[in-house]
């Protein structure tokens, strides 16, 4: 049995064992790389200075060979065999010798501990001893390292071999590395033959022969050796080609546009190169290409593809596909803006690139495969157009006839179409409202029309904004609006419209005043230039100059009245939206307005003209006669001005009193509310006392009006009856106090009492004023009635006896001695023109209704009566008869006109009785006249006109006269009761516009009759005149029925029509461009770019 000091002290000589042959291992790897280096180095030696045949050379290769496997098998193989067991290596007993060997103080220890332990296997001997003895043994050589009995000083020995041996190649290779690149190239290839070297060698300088296919290959190379030969050639093929000596020892040849791949070498006095290979590259290449471009659908642009151009220009978001026709092309990529690297989608020899572009892009393409990219560059670029924001522009204009009636006209633009487009109204910075106005979406340019009444706003004072708001149809970036330029209105308060109705009357009536002096001046200016006329000889220069002034004051004059007639209806339009007012005043206003409007009548104004016309040929006579009718119409101007001014004046008091009584009700409507305030108690006492002063002070202020009123009411030329109310207005005042007090004792019921009695009086104290009014008025109507049909029966036995003096004019003769009598009578004539004249004056300056065409009749008469008196002091009897004649017919017609106003006046008494619940209720009164009991009438007035026509040419046959006095009598009164249908017909409320003229043409056509009939002028055309009206009357009862079926589907009228239709409003005031009927009529068929030109063009074109 082995003792365990026994088997460590084996162990370790395992140990030493394995080391040694490491040891042994790498020395032979030393050995063998210090032989390898010395022979290479010096057979590399031999063969490059000995330049050794082929058979020599593989001698010393094969005999190398051998050598580097005898070093490599005995020192490398065996070693490690004996390391792995694989052939016997060193036993126990020779290491023991070794290691003893190393520490002679061993001597024999370590053997004899092998040899004692080998004694163990013998029966003889005591175990026990045995084992006793190893195991000391054992001890005593465990001090000593077995290891270091290795021999390594060889190694290093060798190690030191080797650096000699590698600091010589380097030596020699720094220093001459042909030697080793020679000696070892020939020693390697032993078996080649190799020739003695030339004198020189061609060195190429070429760093590669690759080339693109059709480039350009610059082929160098260089000489060196013992001399420089002064002719290279480079040989292709068959071809010599002869190269160009750059400098000393260098020599290049360009080959141009090669296209195939070839070899060459180099010759110099027969010497000659190695052989070297030119390698052509096909260099990646972009055929043709194409760009497919799909615009965002919103933009209603169909897509377009452009073939070989990468430049182009796209909408903003617009899809891009680019396909690419390639060859010798591996890949293909996009540099973008140069940062940005795109790669393409390779299919077959095709490569596409797809990209969805918001913005502008300069982009490269660059072609490659695996030799090569393609460095001719090919640069774009895709402009963007961004969708840029709608546009837009908005104009109006007002209507004078209508407070806050604007029309406006704008026009939009877009590069792609719209979403919508809105009227925006904003008070205080809030949004109070948004009209949604139709637009055609997919329209770029275009214009839209659009109305908006901004007096349905009355209820808000103050600064309304309003502007256009237009969104366009961006789907990329959402919808941009744009705003046209923000307008303001102001919506004027209560206390503003009266403010402003005041000024604008007093500004009306000091222009009026001053017209009136305009116009005295202008009478005493004419009668002054007619007397210097008459007393000179002929028209100077100075009389022209000065009619010269006169025209100019009364053109000056003419827009002043032009100018005070506007204000005025501004004014009433103004006052009638923001108030409501009753029928009679809004006709009043109508009357006054229809003054204003004709005080210079259009024979003066014909007057003026005709004397400027007649300046350019001065003839005295005619100066002389115009200027006296000039002189009369400024005189007849200067009355209608009084008129107008006083009916005015007197008009703005009726306003003022009805204002005052709404103010009156007003405020009894806040003492009722007061009083209901009253019986809350959480309101405190100091907010009902403030109130009650505050309302008690507005009582003060409507006194005072009331007060004023009546100052400007004695100031009228017929002024009216009006009552102080002195009684009613103190118990108000007391009713105001007492509530007051009781307010202060806290007695809020005795305080709603007085409040309520207050409110009370206060509607009493409104009633009586209006009552008063309407006492006034039904007075001032009755007497104006009566003084009308006083004023009518004068007309007509003016034109009786006129009609009368003219057959005895046309029967006597110029020589007769009675006819001076005929002179006397037509001077009475003129004096009873003279009675009507005053009477109409005097009726025109209280009351309105006697229009302007009533003083023109009336000046008519006078002027044919002066030309009649001048005739008959000619003895001109013709012409005396012929304008007794025209005397006859316009008294016939004012007397007609007189009938109707009689008429309309006993209406307007109706209305107003009616008005103050004096009247029976709607559908108890007579019925309204059909167009059935109208057509009737008429046919029985075609009737009795045929018939008289008959009797009057049976009568022109017997040359006498029929009694027709009775039958023209009845006709009249029929006549007269169809007029009195008639008007009636037209007040009716709800009758179509179509049927208001038609029943108008009917009007006319009866005053044509009722002319004919009054001068017995009786003809066929009076009775084509009667078909006529039936035919009228018949047009106008189917337009009703169709007004009829149209209402129960229609509610507005008037207003609406025009905010319905605020183009043709443009077209009335001639802003009405032809640009939809240039545009859309147009059969031009234009590409989308080309039409947008042509559209912009258009619309600014109608600016």
């Amino acid at each position: 049995m082995i003792t365990n000091e026994y088997n460590r002290l084996l162990e370790r000589l395992n140990g030493f064992i394995a080391k040694y042959y490491h040891n042994e291992i790498r020395k032979g790897l030393l050995l063998l790389l210090v032989i390898l280096g010395v022979t290479t180095l010096l057979i590399f030696l031999l063969e490059y200075f000995g330049h050794f045949s082929a058979s020599i050379r593989t001698i010393m290769f094969y005999t190398c060979l051998l050598l580097y496997t005898f070093v490599f098998v005995r020192f490398i193989i065996f070693p490690l065999a004996s390391l792995f067991k694989i052939r016997n290596g060193l036993s126990y007993t020779q290491a023991a010798d070794i290691i003893s060997n190393y520490f002679p103080e061993l001597q024999d220890k370590l053997r004899n501990t092998l040899e004692l332990a080998e004694l163990t296997d013998e029966q003889r001997y005591s175990l026990a001893l045995i084992h006793a003895s190893i195991d000391q043994r054992a001890r005593l050589l465990q001090p000593f390292p077995f290891h270091l009995a290795i021999d390594v000083k060889v190694n290093f020995r060798l190690l030191k071999y080797l650096v000699a041996v590698i600091i010589l190649y380097l030596s020699i290779w720094l220093y001459k590395p042909i030697i080793i690149k020679e000696g070892s190239e020939r020693i390697l290839h032993h078996r080649t033959a190799f020739a003695l070297p030339a004198p020189f060698r061609f060195e190429l300088q070429n760093k590669t022969l690759n080339v693109a296919q059709g480039e350009d290959l610059e082929i160098k190379v260089m000489v060196k050796g013992k001399y420089v030969p002064s002719h290279v050639y480079l040989i292709v093929g068959t071809t010599r080609l002869l190269l160009n000596n750059i400098d000393k020892s260098t020599f290049n040849y360009l080959i141009k546009g090669v296209n195939q791949s070839f070899d060459f070498y180099f010759e110099a006095d027969e010497v000659f190169s190695e052989t070297h290979h030119v390698n052509v590259l096909f260099p990646p290449q972009i055929l043709d290409f194409k760009i497919e471009i799909i615009p965002p659908q919103y933009t209603g642009m169909a897509s377009f593809i452009v073939d070989n151009t990468g430049d182009i220009s796209i909408p903003c978001g617009s899809f891009v596909k680019w396909v690419f026709n390639t060859s010798h092309t591996d890949t293909l990529w996009m540099n973008v803006n140069d940062s940005i690297k795109v790669k393409s989608q390779k299919e077959n020899n095709t490569f596409i690139i797809k990209q969805r572009l918001l913005n502008s892009i300069h982009y490269s393409l660059f072609p490659a495969n695996k030799e090569m990219i393609n460095k001719k560059t090919m640069s774009y670029t895709v402009d963007v157009i961004p969708d840029h924001y709608p546009s837009i522009t908005a104009d109006f204009v007002t209507d004078s006839s209508m407070w806050g009636m604007y029309y406006f006209k704008g026009s939009v633009t877009d590069d792609y179409g719209f979403k919508k487009l809105l009227f925006v109204l904003k008070y205080n910075h809030d949004s109070i409202k948004q009209i949604n106005i139709p637009i055609q979406n997919n329209l770029l340019n275009q214009e839209f029309y659009f109305a908006y009444d901004f007096s349905s706003l009355k209820n808000l004072n103050g600064n309304v904004e309003y502007y256009f708001k237009v969104w366009d149809n961006d789907a990329i970036h959402g919808s941009k609006s744009s705003k046209s330029e923000i307008k303001t209105i102001t919506i004027p308060s209560k206390k503003e419209i009266e403010n402003i109705k005041n000024e604008v009357n007093k500004n009306i009536i000091d222009q009026l005043q001053a017209s009136e002096k305009v116009t005295s001046e202008l009478e005493k200016e004419l009668k002054q230039l007619q007397k210097n006329i008459s007393n000179s000889n002929s028209v100077s220069w100075e009389h022209t100059q000065k009619f010269q002034q006169i025209l100019e004051k009364q053109q000056t004059l003419e827009q002043t009245l032009k100018k005070i007639a506007e204000q005025n209806k501004q004014k009433n339009n103004l006052v009638n939206t923001f108030s409501e007012q009753d029928l009679q005043m809004i006709e009043k206003q109508k009357q006054i307005q229809e003054l204003l409007e004709n005080i210079m009548d259009d024979e003066l104004k014909k007057l003026i003209d005709q004397l400027k016309e007649m300046m350019k040929n001065v003839d005295k006579s005619k100066i002389n006669e115009m200027t006296q009718e000039l002189k009369i119409e400024t005189e007849d101007l200067n009355k209608e001005l009084d008129r107008t001014l006083e009916l005015l004046k007197k008009m703005n008091v009726e306003e003022k009193i009805n204002d005052l009584t709404k103010d009156f009700d007003k405020l009894a409507q806040e003492q009722e509310e007061l009083a209901e305030l009253n019986n809350d108690k959480k309101i405190p006492l100091d907010s009902l006392k403030k109130m009650q002063q505050e309302q008690k002070q507005q009582f003060k202020q409507l006194q005072e009006k009331y007060q004023q009123l009546m100052k400007e009411n004695n100031q009228l030329l017929e002024p009216f009856n009006m009552l102080p109310f002195n009684e009613e207005q103190q118990q108000i005042e007391q009713e105001f106090q007492q509530g007051e007090q009781e307010i202060q004792k806290n007695n809020r019921k005795q305080a709603s009492k007085h409040q309520k009695n207050n409110s009370n009086q206060l509607k009493q104290l409104s009633q009586q004023i209006q009552k008063m009014m309407q006492q006034n008025q039904q007075e001032a109507n009755a007497e104006d009635e009566e003084s009308l049909k006083m004023t009518l029966e004068n007309i007509k036995n003016l034109s009786f006896a006129q009609e009368e003096l003219l057959l005895q004019t046309k029967q006597i003769k110029s020589y007769d001695p009675k006819y001076p009598q005929l002179s006397e009578k037509q001077v009475r004539i003129k004096d009873n023109i003279k009675v009507i004249e005053d009477s109409l004056n005097a009726l025109a300056m209280r009351n309105p209704i006697i229009k302007p065409t009533v003083k023109k009749h009336l000046k008519n008469i006078k002027s044919y009566n002066r030309q009649v008196l001048k005739a008959f002091d000619e003895r001109n009897v013709v012409q005396a008869a012929t304008k007794q004649q025209l005397i006859m017919t316009e008294a016939n017609e004012l007397a007609l006109l007189m009938s109707e106003i009689i008429k309309q006046m006993q209406q307007a008494a109706s209305q107003q009785m009616c008005s103050g619940s004096q009247c029976k209720k709607p559908g108890k009164g007579k019925p309204k006249p059909s167009y059935q009991q109208m057509k009737n009438m008429q046919q029985q007035i075609k009737q009795q006109l045929q018939s008289i026509l008959n009797e009057l040419k049976q009568g022109q046959k017997k040359e006498g006269k029929g009694q027709m006095s009775e039958q023209i009598g009845k006709m009249i009164s029929m006549q007269d009761k169809m007029s009195q249908m008639l008007n009636e017909m037209m007040q009716q409320d709800g009758i179509s516009p179509e049927s208001a003229k038609k029943l108008q043409e009917i009007k006319n056509l009866m005053n044509d009759v009722q002319k004919d009939i009054a001068n017995k002028n009786i003809t066929n055309q009076t009775i084509q005149r009667q078909e006529q009206i039936l035919t009228r009357l018949l047009e106008a009862e189917k337009a009703d029925n169709e007004r009829e079926t149209e209402n129960k589907r229609e509610s507005q009228t008037g207003k609406n029509d025009k905010i319905s239709n605020p183009n043709e409003f443009f077209q009335y005031k001639g802003k009405k461009s032809n640009y939809d009927e240039l545009l859309f009529q147009s059969n031009i068929s234009l590409k989308k770019y080309y039409q947008e030109l042509y559209r912009k063009y258009m619309i600014n074109l109608n600016k």
